[in-house]
């Protein structure tokens, strides 16, 4: 766990924690050889979709140069750490803090901004998030951020933003493509809270973070929703208008820019934050010289660099002779960075420079004519002519990446943050020559959690219930940090469904859980397993008995188990509770009906079983079991998640 004066990799002694968010804990840390603070992103690699956010962060921060990204802030250098499994990225630190801090400040009457000054702000993030919009890969593909909000953006003074964090960024075509949901609901447009993913999300967002701005309010609090679905169903809800409330004295033609970016049908925003970002230009009005907007130096402190080691992680372990780059940071003459670059082989290390191909961009157009002959002589051996005119062609303004067609109706049909579609359709249930029976069952649509309800989740809920006698025998449960992610265990039935109604949700029914573990198994795959019908190897699918781990691990950290849905860890790991009671006659269950906890079906296995129980049609209940000694430790292996309706009751 790490600790305020922990030491990482001989060259940083974390200081003082900022704050934790999906992917990583952000700390500020001070260098042991010179007095200088850096931010430390540090992800738990151990985690896989930890590990995945990480190298998706890295490989974005490849594609941003200074000075053209002058309002992005992206990282030095990058490491793993052998001892304790972690990713770090460190970048500079920015003394002001975040926007979020700001608008605090602001709404408490601590700071003020002048509308110069306001001004200037807006139009800087919004160039940030141009900048951002205008990286493309080499698949053509351009970026999202997905996650911004007031605490994702850095200030190294009050008009001088950075945009931060790209852990969950991602790379878009023309067409949308659909994840599930992830980050802030305040700021997330209703597609995005549908699982969309185009850059017009970010387009919703920057206006979200401007009205605030403006306000000094949110556009949307969870401090006035009942829970977190009411929120989004207020938002995703087309028929109602997004709830403005703009000061009397504020420029028109600023009000409809905000407007326009917040417009809940994404056809009707526009079509690209450049075109934002060119009506605000034009709609600016100082109340003196109108200030430098752009080409203003980024005021990070680049003073009294230390010459650390660049390390940008090289995927590829048996690669033995990486290319690492020692990165000089210093003020030139015209107060902007000039980065330069100089090559060492360290044989020693295991990856290589994150900085290594874009700055070579910057270095070419400073050298003189036979200089750049020679380094694109050589860059040509290195790299094919393929990559070097994608590369070349990395800061091309995006096509419209607007959808075709606007999003279906969302007030009754929108995939909640964390949450699967399952859509309806016809499965078997059961095996032939059992008990129960093999018959076939139709299914409406529903939503299901990815993942088991987390450690962290279930004592959030335990801590805003901290009063309710039902929940005391939880008042002095902790778990250790390395187990935030873990799925929690030792939950009785009515502390699952309470827990469920909390967030506006439920327990899956027996019949929903086995369909979104088996898909449509009309065909030959009957999907005993989630992934298929074959044990072959299942240590590689699943956390049970086979794998030997003899305890529960972090959610999602079988990733090849998912099922035909893309619902994780339905088989091993945690077993989980239903909705449904134990019968006789299984295909006479359409309803979950009410029975005692002894009689209440759980369902997947867990760690301590063997293949042949964490098969999809395996199913338990604590009546089986004689000696209530085994019963309690069955328990302690049961976990649950959450299903909710289609439609908003």
């Amino acid at each position: 766990m790490l600790t305020k004066g922990t030491i990482i990799n001989n060259q940083y002694r974390l200081v003082e924690e900022l704050g934790t968010g999906l992917s990583a804990t952000v700390w500020r840390a001070e260098t042991l050889s010179q007095p200088a603070f850096y931010v430390l992103k540090i992800f738990n690699l151990s985690m896989p979709k930890r590990k995945q956010d990480f190298y998706n962060e890295c490989e974005v921060m490849k594609q941003f140069n200074l000075p053209e990204d002058s309002f992005v802030h992206f990282g030095i250098h990058s490491f793993t750490t052998e001892s304790n499994n972690l990713g770090i990225i460190v970048s500079q630190w920015a003394e002001y803090g975040t926007l979020a801090n700001l608008i605090e400040k602001l709404r408490l009457g601590q700071e003020n901004l002048s509308s110069d000054e306001l001004q200037i702000l807006i139009f800087r993030i919004i160039s940030g998030l141009s900048s951002i919009h205008s990286k493309k890969n080499l698949a053509g593909q351009y970026l999202v951020h997905r996650d911004l909000k007031p605490a994702n953006i850095l200030l190294s003074e009050k008009t001088k933003p950075f945009i931060a964090d790209f852990a969950i960024s991602s790379w878009v075509d023309n067409e949308r493509i659909t994840e599930n949901p992830i980050g802030a609901i305040e700021y997330m447009s209703p597609e995005a809270l549908e699982g969309h993913i185009s850059q017009s999300i970010d387009i919703w967002a920057v206006g979200a973070i401007c009205y605030e701005l403006l306000t000094k309010k949110p556009l949307y609090s969870r401090t006035v929703w009942t829970s977190p679905t009411a929120l989004m169903r207020e938002i995703c809800a087309m028929e109602k208008e997004v709830p403005y409330n703009f000061p009397d004295d504020l420029q028109p033609k600023i009000k409809e820019i905000i407007c326009k970016a917040l417009q809940k049908n994404p056809l009707l925003r526009y079509s690209s934050v450049l075109e934002m970002k060119h009506d605000l230009e034009s709609s600016l009005q100082f109340s003196n010289t109108q200030p430098q907007l752009i080409n203003v130096t980024s005021s990070l402190s680049f003073q009294n660099q230390p010459t650390i080691s660049n390390n940008f992680l090289n995927t590829n372990s048996s690669n033995n002779n990486p290319l690492t780059t020692k990165i000089d940071l210093s003020d030139t003459p015209n107060n902007s960075t000039n980065l330069r670059a100089s090559n060492n082989l360290i044989d020693s290390s295991n990856s290589r420079n994150i900085l290594s191909d874009k700055h070579q961009k910057i270095f070419w157009s400073q050298a003189k004519i036979g200089g750049i002959v020679f380094l694109a002589t050589v860059l040509l051996l290195r790299l094919s002519y393929i990559y070097i005119n994608a590369y070349d062609e990395l800061n091309y303004p995006p096509p419209n990446l607007l959808p075709q067609s606007p999003p279906k109706a969302l007030l009754a049909n929108f995939s909640p943050p964390g949450m699967v579609l399952i859509p309806a359709g016809t499965f078997l249930m059961g095996l032939p020559n059992t008990i129960e029976k093999e018959f076939k069952v139709e299914v409406k649509a529903f939503y299901l959690d990815m993942t088991e309800v987390t450690n962290e989740e279930f004592s959030a809920f335990l801590k805003a219930n901290a009063d309710n006698n039902l929940l005391k025998r939880w008042k002095n449960w902790t778990f250790k940090e390395t187990e935030r992610y873990y799925p929690v265990t030792n939950v009785i039935p009515s502390e699952a469904e309470a827990y469920a109604q909390w967030l506006g949700k439920r327990l899956p029914t027996e019949i929903e859980w086995e369909y979104a573990a088996r898909g449509n198994n009309l065909g030959e795959k009957k999907y005993l397993y989630p992934w298929g019908d074959s044990k072959k190897e299942i240590y590689h699918f699943a956390n049970s008995k086979e794998d030997n781990k003899n305890k529960p691990v972090a959610v999602g950290s079988y990733p090849e188990g998912k099922s035909p849905f893309g619902v994780l860890d339905l088989a091993g790991n945690v077993a989980e509770w239903t909705a449904s009671c134990h019968q006789s006659n299984l295909s006479n269950q359409q309803n979950p009906g009410t029975c005692s906890d002894e009689e209440r079906i759980f369902r997947g296995g867990s760690y301590h079983d063997d293949a042949e129980n964490i098969r999809t049609t395996s199913r338990f209940w604590l009546g089986q079991l004689e000696n209530p000694k085994r019963r309690q430790e069955i328990l302690l292996s049961i976990g649950f998640r959450c299903a909710q309706d289609l439609s908003p009751k």
